[in-house]
């Protein structure tokens, strides 16, 4: 996890001064397809995710590099512009903007690798512990658990009553898991769950407050595949096969993303509150993701508060 702690002499703890590089607008009229379908509305809802989810968009001015992430995420959290545009989930369920710039943001860089939904087949494997083949969950006693109330929002116990849920969960209660449920820790390696495809799923599979949960693998594929569809930017590169030089005709054009993304934990302005300034209540299900198209010097932000 790295904090960026800086002030509005664009001081920077880590890495000593550091000048403004990356201006920023939104971009009102950017829409999101896949997230405005009837049909992916209709399971936001019925997982009690729709009324807390926003996904916007901003441009930025400069040029970014990858070596610059800490400047951008810096500058787009210290931008009076963007604060007063980007939304959070205020009490009582509605929708503010921040308002305040972040002088504090600690943040995770989420890899994102992966461009088809191959890795969930193993979910249904003939021996897989989680689903059949049809794609139907195996199905557990149900129970309730509550994460720690110090890191965790008490309010709100979490149902698992199928291995999936239990195999999500397990990322941030391993406890639920027993010695029963055999080698469901094991279906993916810890990369594999660090993936930004992944963690989406996990994100729809462990739902809101009121989640009405499904009895069947695929929604949450499904949802999951748009969802990150609508955010990444994938596009061929060029690589040179062995034996070859760049412009032989043997050589391969490569799929790949080219999105940047970090996950955004909390974003404090301590001389104006030591409260997160982007979540009223914690939660494991709370996310605030930032996706940084380099080649179209645009940032899209996808935000989830449970409500």
């Amino acid at each position: 996890m790295k904090t960026l702690s800086y002030h509005s002499n664009n001081f920077c703890r880590l890495s000593g001064q550091m000048e403004t590089l990356f201006t920023f607008g939104h971009l009102h009229d950017v829409k999101f397809d896949n997230l405005q379908k009837k049909e992916t509305k209709e399971l936001l809802s019925k997982w009690s995710m729709q009324d807390g989810l926003r996904a916007q968009a901003f441009y930025f001015d400069g040029k970014f590099k990858t070596y610059l992430l800490d400047n951008l995420i810096r500058d787009f959290f210290g931008s009076a512009h963007v604060m007063g545009n980007l939304l959070r989930a205020a009490e009582g369920g509605h929708f503010v903007p921040v308002g305040t710039q972040a002088e504090v943001v600690k943040f995770q860089i989420v890899p994102c690798t992966l461009i088809t939904t191959e890795i969930f087949d193993r979910l249904i494997a003939e021996d897989s512990l989680v689903a059949r083949t049809t794609g139907a969950l195996r199905k557990c006693l149900p129970d309730y658990f509550q994460p720690d109330a110090s890191i965790h929002d008490p309010v709100f116990p979490i149902e698992v009553g199928d291995q999936l849920r239990k195999l999500v969960l397990s990322e941030y209660i391993p406890e639920c898991i027993s010695v029963d449920d055999g080698d469901l820790q094991e279906i993916y390696s810890q990369s594999e769950k660090d993936e930004f495809l992944y963690r989406l799923f996990g994100h729809f599979v462990l739902g809101g407050s009121l989640c009405q949960y499904e009895d069947n693998l695929q929604p949450y594929i499904d949802v999951a595949k748009i969802v990150y569809k609508d955010l990444m930017t994938v596009s061929e590169a060029r690589e040179n096969l062995p034996g070859t030089e760049c412009g032989d005709v043997a050589n391969s054009k490569r799929l790949g993303i080219r999105s940047v993304v970090v996950k955004v934990s909390s974003a404090k302005n301590e001389g104006y509150s030591r409260d997160n300034l982007l979540f009223t209540i914690p939660h494991i299900n709370n996310f605030m993701y930032v996706i940084i198209q380099p080649e179209d010097q645009m940032v899209f932000t996808l935000y989830h508060h449970v409500i």
